[in-house]
């Protein structure tokens, strides 16, 4: 992972932050980030922490699967409708 601050810069012009451009950043860094997508994020773990089937997991950790998972093409497709319904009625027979 790399630190947040060293690809974020701020402006002298306006309050805040922006993206850094390629030559503002640290040769390491531009070689880690080149053709990449970055989440920045902080794990707060009375805040942003999700439990999921692989455990409890910081939100910026899945919005980057997230990201992934699009990228790679992984996406959840809908199911037919007579899968929905017998599905539906599965769960009205057991309650």
């Amino acid at each position: 992972m790399i630190a947040a601050n060293d690809i974020i810069c701020s402006t002298s012009s306006e309050p805040g932050w922006r993206a850094c451009e390629s030559g503002e950043l640290q040769p390491r860094v531009r070689s880690l980030v080149r053709g990449k997508v970055v989440i920045i994020g902080e794990d707060v773990p009375d805040i942003d922490r999700h439990k999921t089937v692989v455990g409890d997991v910081a939100g910026f950790v899945l919005q980057a699967d997230y990201v992934e998972s699009l990228l790679d093409n992984r996406l959840i497709h809908p199911v037919s409708d007579i899968f929905n319904w017998t599905a539906r009625i599965g769960h009205f027979c057991i309650v």
